[in-house]
């Protein structure tokens, strides 16, 4: 009985680890370790395929300049947004296809670095109110594929070391689907030493 219990326990313990979206590390060599260091990359698991910043493994395919993250925000429509510019995982990397993970946050004005790193030590939800995400490869969107809507569940961490350096690090995961599809993204993790550089003004 007492092995039976055990098992079951074992068994529980695991589909709640498997449900931490935002979990801080794998045992995956093929994603970059979870930092608060401003190591300048991102990683996570989409679908079961690994995507990363490719700059910090050294890669530097046609389609990035290695900006990594660009910090955008819409003063008329009253919002920024996070892009995590990288590419899927191929063997030998030979072949990383484009693709840019997107977190969108209404309501905020995110001009610099002051202004981003208010932001650290808060959780947010990722429910398509409070914070919306989007897969961008081509320019095109693959959640707004169709006018149907895109339910989106899951949250994301923004973190720091607690020092004075510009590392802006956290961690993420959330699923979404519609007409379209479903997309798991596991495992998200994402630390930048941020300048000026990485922000831009849609307007």
């Amino acid at each position: 009985m007492r092995n039976i219990f055990a098992t079951l326990l074992a068994f529980i313990v695991c589909i709640l680890v498997s449900c931490d979206y935002s979990e801080r590390d794998i045992a995956d060599p093929r994603l970059p370790r979870y930092t608060e260091q401003g190591a300048n990359t991102a990683g996570c698991v989409i679908n079961e395929k690994v995507w990363f910043d490719p700059c910090y493994f050294g890669l530097f395919p046609s389609w990035t300049s290695c900006d990594g993250l660009t910090v955008a925000c819409d003063s008329l429509l009253n919002y920024s947004e996070l892009r995590f510019s990288g590419g899927y995982y191929s063997p030998g990397f030979e072949d990383l296809e484009s693709l840019s993970v997107v977190l969108r946050l209404p309501s905020k004005q995110i001009r610099n670095l002051g202004s981003l790193r208010a932001l650290i030590g808060s959780e947010l939800p990722i429910d398509g109110t409070s914070v919306s995400a989007d897969l961008i490869t081509d320019g095109v969107s693959l959640l707004a594929c169709s006018e149907a809507e895109t339910v989106q569940t899951g949250k994301v961490f923004f973190r720091s070391d607690g020092s004075d350096h510009k590392a802006f690090a956290g961690t993420f995961g959330f699923s979404a689907s519609n007409d379209c599809g479903r997309y798991d993204v596991f495992y998200g993790r994402f630390d930048y030493d941020v300048t000026q550089v990485n922000f831009i003004s849609l307007n």
